[in-house]
């Protein structure tokens, strides 16, 4: 019986727990990666890299998503978090 690695285990339960899918779509382009779609306990949605770490972190585009998150919560008057 062979030991699994930790980026083995994590892909296995991100297979199980997770959804597939691309960084970017028709209305923000990402960078074109694969990546998991995982729902937290909060029920908010969070996309993780096939290790686990948070995509978030290692996006090139990830300058992009927070300015149009920031430009969508000042057009809804929502508070401006920095």
């Amino acid at each position: 019986m062979s030991l699994l690695t930790s980026e083995e285990k994590m892909s296995r339960l991100l297979q199980v727990i997770g959804n597939p899918g691309v960084c970017g779509n028709e209305r923000r382009p990402g960078c074109g990666a694969g990546i998991w779609w995982v729902t937290t306990k909060t029920g908010s949605h969070t996309p993780l890299n096939s290790d686990g770490t948070s995509h978030f972190a290692t996006c090139p585009n990830a300058r992009e998503f927070k300015l149009q998150q920031q430009k969508k919560r000042m057009a809804y008057g929502a508070p401006r978090t920095e």
